[in-house]
């Protein structure tokens, strides 16, 4: 009788443990699928956090964005503020240089006036020059030639001299008595003095005053003809240089005017007023 209750009780408790493992697989179960939930759950929390932060991300890009946008339209109106400005300050430029190249038009047309009065003085003045360089050169020519006779007067002159002198060398050598003495003897001799008389010693006397007559008339010549050359010629270098200024002068006014005239490649649709 024991040993049935015995075994009743050890089949109930069998059926206890039965039910409790059973219910333990349950629990196992359900604890394994909610170990696979919270799995699930926190890969969503990891996604959901990693689309916070790319829209967090992307939110701070757009903030950035918007600022820079925000700043470049300032910038963009600054810009066109600054250029509206340009703009003015052209258009004012632009009417002073029109109303300076009327003024530069006037001045090269009285330039031009001054340069054509220029030139014909020029002409006059040159052709004066030439007609004195001519004149200049024939007087230097003249004058060279009668240098040249000069020279070749005094060079026979010395000849004369030195033979003179050889010769009075000679006879003091030879009559052993000076050539003052000789001479002196010579003069107080009649027949010395007609023997001498027939040669040709008046006849170099009046060569000699010939010759120095035209020394003398050599002294005459117009040296006012070089002056009046060194006048004109300054005065031909002053108006020389006058027009090359002139020419200076509209050659940079044709410059400036061309500058003016040429478009900027800034403002390609600006077109000239002239």
């Amino acid at each position: 009788m024991a040993l049935a209750e015995l075994s009743t009780e050890v089949k109930a408790a069998q059926d206890k443990v039965s039910n409790i493992s059973v219910t333990i697989g349950t629990v196992s179960r359900e604890l394994e699928e909610y170990n696979q939930k919270v799995v699930d759950l926190q890969m969503q929390s990891t996604a959901l956090n990693a689309k916070v932060e790319n829209a967090n991300s992307s939110l701070r890009r757009l903030t950035e964005f918007h600022s820079d946008s925000l700043n470049r339209l300032e910038q963009l109106a600054k810009e066109i503020h600054e250029k509206q400005h340009r703009q003015e300050t052209s258009k004012q430029k632009i009417a002073e240089y029109d109303q300076m190249l009327s003024e530069k038009y006037q001045n090269m047309e009285i330039l031009d006036q001054s340069l054509k009065t220029n030139e014909a003085h020029y002409q006059t003045i040159d052709t004066e020059l030439k007609d004195s360089d001519s004149k200049i050169s024939d007087i230097k020519s003249q004058r060279e030639k009668t240098l040249e006779k000069v020279r070749l007067l005094e060079l026979e002159q010395s000849e004369r001299k030195i033979k003179q002198e050889n010769i009075a060398n000679r006879l003091e050598e030879k009559y052993r008595k000076s050539f003052s003495v000789l001479k002196a003897e010579f003069n107080h001799d009649s027949e010395s003095i007609e023997l001498t008389s027939e040669k040709t010693i008046e006849q170099m006397e009046e060569e000699l005053a010939t010759l120095k007559a035209k020394i003398v008339k050599i002294v005459d010549v117009n040296l006012g003809a070089i002056r009046e050359y060194e006048q004109l010629k300054d005065r031909f270098d002053f108006l020389e240089e006058q027009r090359d200024d002139l020419v200076r002068a509209i050659q940079d006014l044709y410059k400036v005017i061309k500058e003016k005239l040429t478009p900027s490649p800034r403002n390609s649709s600006w077109k000239p007023l002239i």
